[in-house]
């Protein structure tokens, strides 16, 4: 079919593109949704498009058109009975079928297929992801603590690599310069170079060090030697300094000082010096004949000397860069080693190894190969915010789009070069802006094959209307982008190629750039402060609502600065900060309560709590109650609930689990009453963390203090409140009007990159970190400098595009008068070629919005007036067939006895699982705490068993209650399947009395296992008891 390129630009409509595509793919044949893939890059965009896809779905069939429905029909020439048919045949095979409704994002997709190859990828079979970096940094920090002092080699190169950050970056906070290191390891540009950097062990690093110091000493000598020189041939014929063009100030003052370098002089000529060599200005113009010969004598000996200081000082800055960042490569190495390590021991993987795994271990295989393993295949493809791709998740998708378009099927991305903003998490817009050609790509046979393909096949179209913002602000941004755009170069302008849009809302619309003339940075914020009040006033008198109201900024600070000013005059707020979970009153009354019963004797927090409880139901006597907590009664809280008359002993619920805790809380301290959005994410925390397993009460509140400045709720509380948000998040929202702050500086860090390093002829060392700065300018790297610096440019131009249109009806921007601050820069030179006034650019008219929007369907949120908790133990109840005791290890029967073992050994991969396990089932209520070791010992004479052991270790291939297809339309499930040493081995676990029915359904297993062509199949039954017996079946 085709390969389809959307540029798009903000506002133009792509979701109802990708829609309307991912529809005309599915009513041509409604069975192809089960083959058509559609990426995006948030949970937020997946859930928005399968509901846009099954709304649209809806309208069709109930005869209720809009512009999509008219376009599938133009496009599928269908008569009515039959689109109308097409359409209620695939809403009716997506909701029967959703879990084959393929709308995700990239990383869910990649999921399946780590699931699918975790023995090829030497994954645990229950490995769990990570998605917050914050979950594996500290843990491999403090490994590396560990090993200060106890591993002399490691213990220098953290020294050396900490004290070389502190001079790059001037800070001191060891602990931040380690944990953001750690961090970057996570990145994509790491992976690139894990095979160079494997190669190397802490020998090696100790060999080139010592090469990288001898080399640094030669080269300066060098340099100091040739300075010299040319100083003697000017001695011998009688050439001074003042026989020369600028005397001291001119060629020969930069020989006299290179002599002392690097404590005088520099590699780089001043212009008086340059003039010498570059335009034979040797002499004054009233030098005598007499030292025009001798300067003509041996001015080819002083080039020639200049020459070789310029190319001993280009290797002598890089190996100063070398020498500066060799320790950051020496520890990367160590710091892939942990978290490798990190992986064994916790069976826990980062979200951002997915993608390099893949690339790793599966991207080489046949795309048949993979798609046979994940038991589903693909046709379509359809990839949205394709400028956010990084290299891996394109190189990894590229197979899969080459297969579909081989077999005439259709692919599309869709992407706007204009909003890359995230860089910083591997984007990588080139993929997006060179295509068809492929971004960077090795000269291989099979990349210029699939190059050809994608040339082949290519399509290109534009999505030119933005349906967002009114005529005024659109014309404002396409003006005001060309302008910036075309004092640029070349490499951001052809990021613009396709900037004009054509405006669809005419409505009222108004725009005002403002400067603020101050140098005074305490003066600048509250000027600014005070303006940004008065927009806000401004907009609200003209009929805009607090919400419809959006600032953004480039860092917290600012946000946070503002915060506080709009709290400090009345305005509601959301911000992240007001979106957090733990600043909630309730949570934190529950979390103090959880602490009242996890350290009954630690009365901080019965204070905490009844200044919260006081707080929350506006309450006095709250001092008497703290100065009673003096007393050492043990039952305080019983006194202080008494009072605020809430029935409860605490000590009744410490068998509950932790969610039911928590409930329990909410119901008795009548928390319950409204609805409460903060309560009900701190539940799913709750929910989340005991279901993992992992957590008693006490380790869950220590894994809660962890957490809890990093969970936000991810809808706003309050429909009175202005937006405050970052930049970066804003992307892909709209609001109604917007005001613009970026004007805040980012910290000045030199940004690194991976350079050759073959001249310098280091052994072991072909490639290194070098930080780029003017030095690296200096050793020949300005073409990766600049190319940086339009990078940097480029991010912060892009970032300006996605702010300004945000807006659909209004759009402020202020700045400080300051030519060194971009953004000030920026409107500075809009306003002086657009405006009469030297501070300010006023465009449109502030208009009362309901003028404009008369007519228009609103929605009204549906609310819920009180948060529904209820306490499901006495709703329902279990009726066992026997009573199960676990007072009593000496269990009563082998069902009641079996089901619970069975149930935890089918979670147990290996030994080190068996503790998170048991804590999962006392957390569910089927282990009681005081019964965990006994269960434990239990289960450990089955895993530990002389016979058994080697079976759940991590060199075996395990399958734990896998179904089987006997043929025959049945499916069996062993216990557990072990592959090892080239056998498979079969245990089933058995309770009771040894049956004969019991080697029968083994020997069932072993013949349907051969069928697959495996020679050597055991099987063992193993009966559970006070002893274990473990029973051999051929």
């Amino acid at each position: 079919m085709a390969f389809v390129v959307y540029k798009s630009s903000a506002g133009s409509g792509k979701t109802a593109t990708l829609v309307l595509e991912y529809l005309k793919l599915c009513l041509n044949n409604p069975n192809d949704f089960k083959r058509t893939l559609a990426i995006t890059f948030t949970n937020k965009a997946a859930n928005e498009m399968k509901s846009r896809i099954i709304d649209t779905l809806l309208l069709i069939t109930e005869n209720d058109n809009n512009f999509i429905t008219e376009k599938l029909k133009t496009h599928l020439k269908l008569d009515e009975e039959e689109f109308l048919k097409r359409a209620s045949q695939l809403l009716n095979l997506i909701t029967h079928n959703y879990d084959e409704f393929y709308v995700s994002t990239i990383d869910s997709f990649v999921h399946k297929i780590i699931r699918t190859f975790t023995n090829e990828l030497h994954l645990p079979t229950n490995f769990e992801i990570i998605l917050d970096k914050d979950d594996i940094v500290p843990e491999i920090l403090d490994e590396l603590y560990r090993k200060i002092g106890h591993d002399k080699q490691l213990t220098e190169i953290i020294l050396r690599f900490v004290f070389n950050q502190i001079e790059d970056e001037k800070t001191h906070n060891i602990s931040s310069i380690l944990s953001e290191f750690i961090e970057y390891n996570l990145s994509e540009e790491i992976f690139s170079h894990k095979q160079f950097i494997s190669k190397l062990d802490a020998n090696d690093f100790v060999k080139i060090l010592s090469h990288i110091n001898n080399k640094f000493k030669t080269l300066r000598d060098d340099i100091r030697d040739y300075a010299k020189k040319a100083m003697v041939i000017m001695s011998e014929v009688s050439i001074g300094s003042g026989d020369l063009a600028n005397g001291e100030r001119g060629i020969y003052g930069y020989f006299e000082k290179l002599q002392y370098f690097p404590n005088q002089g520099s590699i780089k000529p001043g212009k008086n010096a340059l003039n010498a060599v570059e335009n034979d200005k040797w002499v004054t113009k009233t030098a005598n004949q007499n030292i025009k010969i001798a300067i003509e004598s041996i001015k080819n000996e002083l080039i020639k000397l200049y020459n070789d200081i310029q190319q001993a000082g280009s290797d002598y800055s890089l190996i100063s860069l070398v020498k500066t960042k060799i320790y950051s490569v020496a520890l990367i190495a160590e710091i892939q080693y942990l978290f490798d390590d990190f992986v064994d021991r916790t069976s826990k993987v980062h979200i951002s190894d997915f993608n390099k795994k893949i690339s790793d271990s599966i991207a080489g295989q046949p795309v048949p190969f993979i798609y046979e393993r994940l038991g589903f295949k693909f046709k379509n493809f359809l990839i949205d915010e394709f400028q956010d791709t990084s290299v891996l998740q394109w190189e990894n998708l590229l197979p899969l789009i080459e297969e579909s378009l081989s077999n005439s099927n259709f692919s599309m991305l869709v992407g706007d070069s204009k909003q890359a903003i995230y860089r910083f998490r591997n984007g990588e817009v080139e993929l997006f802006s060179n295509l068809p050609k492929i971004y960077n790509k090795d000269n291989t046979q099979l990349n210029n094959s699939r190059e050809h393909l994608l040339e082949s096949q290519y399509q290109e179209k534009v999505l030119e209307y933005n349906y967002r913002s009114a005529k005024n602000i659109v014309e404002f941004n396409n003006q005001f982008f060309e302008n910036l755009i075309n004092n640029e170069t070349d490499e951001i302008k052809k990021h613009y190629s396709k900037l004009k849009q054509k405006d669809v809302k005419q409505h009222n619309s108004y725009i005002k750039l403002e400067l603020i003339n101050t140098l005074n940075k305490e003066e600048f914020l509250n000027e600014k402060h005070l303006k940004i009040e008065s927009y806000i006033e401004r907009a609200i008198s003209s009929g805009f609502k607090p919400e419809d109201i959006c600032y953004l900024a480039r860092t917290k600070k600012s946000i946070s600065a503002l915060a506080n000013y709009l709290i400090s005059k009345d305005y509601n707020v959301v911000s992240s900060e007001s979106l957090l979970v733990a600043n909630s009153t309730k949570v934190s009354m529950i979390v103090s309560l959880l602490y009242m019963m996890s350290k009954p004797a630690e009365k901080i927090f019965l204070a905490d709590f009844i200044i919260k409880y006081a707080e929350l139901n506006s309450l006095s006597k709250v001092d008497d109650l703290l100065i009673e907590l003096i007393d050492e009664h043990s039952e305080t809280y019983k006194t202080v609930f008494k009072i605020y008359n809430v029935k409860t002993d605490l000590r009744e619920i410490l068998s509950y689990s932790i969610y039911e805790i928590c409930e329990y809380i909410i119901r008795v301290l009548k928390l319950n009453k409204e609805s409460d959005i903060f309560l009900q994410f701190f539940l799913d925390f709750v929910y989340k963390a005991q279901n993992s397993g992992k957590y008693t009460l006490i380790e869950f509140l220590d894994y809660w203090e962890e957490k809890k400045s990093k969970i936000f709720i991810n809808t706003p509380p309050k429909n009175d409140a202005i937006n405050l948000m970052t930049a970066h998040k804003s992307k892909g929202l709209d609001f109604k009007v917007v005001i613009v702050d970026l004007n805040a500086s980012l910290p000045n860090k030199s940004p690194s990159t991976w350079t050759d390093v073959r001249k310098l002829k280091i052994p072991k060392l072909e490639k290194t970190l070098v930080s780029l700065n003017m030095k690296s300018v200096e050793a020949g790297l300005e073409a990766e400098y600049d190319a940086e610096k339009t990078k940097e440019r480029l991010d912060f131009i892009n970032l300006m595009y996605v702010c300004f249109t945000r807006a659909s009806h209004a759009l402020f921007a202020i700045s400080a008068v300051n030519k060194r601050n971009e953004f000030g820069k920026y409107l500075m030179e809009f306003i002086e070629n657009n405006s009469n006034d030297e501070l300010i650019f006023e465009c449109g008219n502030l208009a009362n919005k309901d003028l404009f929007e008369e007519g228009t369907e609103t929605l009204t949120p549906v609310s819920i007036d009180y948060f529904p908790s209820v306490n499901l133990n006495n709703i329902i109840k279990i009726s066992p067939t026997e009573e199960f005791d676990w007072n009593d290890i000496e269990f009563k029967s082998a069902e009641s006895y079996g089901k619970i073992i069975h149930k935890i050994l089918s979670e147990v991969r290996v030994v080190d699982d068996l503790k998170p396990v048991i804590n999962k089932y006392i957390n569910l209520g089927f282990i009681k705490i005081e019964e965990k070791d006994k269960v434990l010992d239990i289960l450990k004479a089955v895993v530990m068993h002389p016979e058994l052991v080697q079976f759940y270790s991590r060199d075996a291939i395990i399958k734990n209650e896998i179904d089987i297809y006997t043929g025959s339309g049945k499916f069996l499930r062993p216990d557990r399947l072990i592959l090892i040493n080239n056998s498979v081995v079969i245990l089933d676990y058995k309770t009771g009395k040894k049956l004969d029915k019991h080697r029968q359904q083994i020997r069932d297993y072993i013949n349907l296992i051969a069928d697959f062509g495996y020679t050597n199949v055991e099987g063992l039954l193993v009966y559970l008891g006070n002893d274990v017996e473990v029973v051999k079946v051929h």
